[in-house]
């Protein structure tokens, strides 16, 4: 078939074309397994320092990472027990490592030595500071509070008067209080698994506690948003109410209608406050704060849906452990998707000149051709008898359209 060339009345600076087939979700991941240097496949969360060094920890020991390489650490070299539940700075050049037989060694300069308290401490699953610096620790054994070098268990009886202090999992820090969930994974009371309680470290009490709803997971954003994910739902925790003692869980506001209505067992926020949750269906989605949702799946790049941890380091970049598989680093994070760009629906064709900074789109179907210029500098162009191409190409002399 003879092609037709159409001349259109419009004249741009000449771009590159591209095309819209060019936004196949594939990422750019990068892995690293054990064939790397990584101390692991099974990695369980993820730490940095002051200085910029990450932390791997795993049930096979840990490694640090300096941005060029791996150093590992296991029992064979100095670390108390291959099972590492969490590590955090504690002053310059100074990092605890948790692991799971209630030890505490110091990382300095490279080397581990014991960690010297008042007392035995208890086996720490997680260790957390409040706003004002306090530092807590959740374990089995209960709700413990950093005082005078040692480890002191504070009461935790729950609003009818029963004792449920072991387990404790996860520690949120909020304002005067705590937010507190149990691993509920380690017991089988099912009337007490998913509960949150909200806990008083003045008055050393819980004074207020989920009712009806079971809480699977639960993060706070950087903006202060504390998101929970329930059997069938992804709600908000009124932050208002909880000022006052309360928990008043409500509906995401309706620019997350995408995700509200779904259920999600893993919800981690990065630093600019984009969401990411694993959903039933094992994708791993990222929920920016415009609402718009992106999924990475193993055909888009990720090794495996088997998330521990999403962590955003200093630089921006998004790392993303995984229970069998090792880590995932995302190089370039910061995607979004739309279905009507600059409010332009149905876009057909899409080019961008770096050297003007101008991004040019055609729409076929709404006959339509839009400029992006600086500074979101928009122009709209209708086109006469767009139904006559479904191409464009600028040169030096103008836009042509191509049939």
């Amino acid at each position: 078939m003879q092609r037709t060339i159409i001349i259109l009345a419009y004249f741009f600076i000449p771009i590159a074309i591209g095309s819209a087939n060019c936004f196949a979700q594939q990422y750019p991941f990068v892995h690293y397994t054990p064939k790397d240097g990584l101390i692991s496949n099974r990695i369980r969360s993820i730490y940095q320092d002051s200085k910029g060094q990450l932390y791997f920890t795993s049930i096979n020991g840990l490694s640090v990472y300096d941005g060029a390489r791996f150093t590992n650490y296991t029992s064979k070299n100095g670390l108390a027990n291959d099972i590492v539940n969490c590590v955090m700075e504690m002053g310059d050049d100074s990092v605890w490592v948790v692991t799971n037989d209630r030890s505490i060694q110091c990382l300095t300069s490279g080397k581990l030595k014991p960690v010297v308290l008042n007392e035995p401490p208890p086996l720490i699953d997680n260790l957390i500071r409040d706003e004002k610096g306090t530092l807590y620790a959740a374990s089995e054994q209960g709700l413990y509070q950093f005082q005078q070098y040692r480890f002191i268990k504070l009461p935790f009886i729950d609003s009818k008067g029963r004792d449920v202090s072991s387990y404790i999992g996860y520690i949120i820090p909020f304002g005067n209080y705590l937010l507190v969930q149990r691993n509920y994974g380690l017991f089988n009371d099912n009337e007490e698994k998913f509960i949150m309680y909200l806990y008083s470290p003045e008055t050393k009490k819980i004074i207020a506690q989920t009712q009806k709803e079971k809480i699977y997971a639960a993060n706070k954003a950087p903006d202060g948003r504390i998101w929970v994910s329930t059997e069938k739902y992804i709600l908000s925790v009124d932050t208002t109410e909880l000022k006052k003692g309360k928990i008043v869980l409500q509906e995401l506001p309706e620019t997350y209608a995408k995700i509200k209505k779904s259920a999600f067992h893993f919800i981690s926020f990065d630093q600019q406050g984009n969401c990411w949750l694993i959903d039933k269906l094992f994708s791993l989605k990222k929920v920016g704060t415009d609402g718009s949702v992106i999924s990475f799946t193993t055909s888009s790049g990720l090794s495996t849906p088997d998330v521990s941890h999403v962590f955003q380091d200093k630089e921006g970049t998004i790392w993303i452990s995984t229970y069998s598989a090792g880590v995932d680093k995302l190089v370039h994070s910061n995607f979004s998707f739309t279905s009507d760009p600059f409010g332009l629906s149905a876009v057909s064709d899409i080019s961008y000149a770096a050297d003007k900074d101008q991004l040019l789109l055609y729409s076929l179907s709404k006959e339509k051709v839009i400029t992006v210029r600086e500074n979101n500098r928009i122009q709209d162009f209708i086109v006469s008898n767009s139904n006559q191409f479904n191409q464009l190409i600028e040169t030096p002399k103008g836009l042509y359209g191509v049939s």
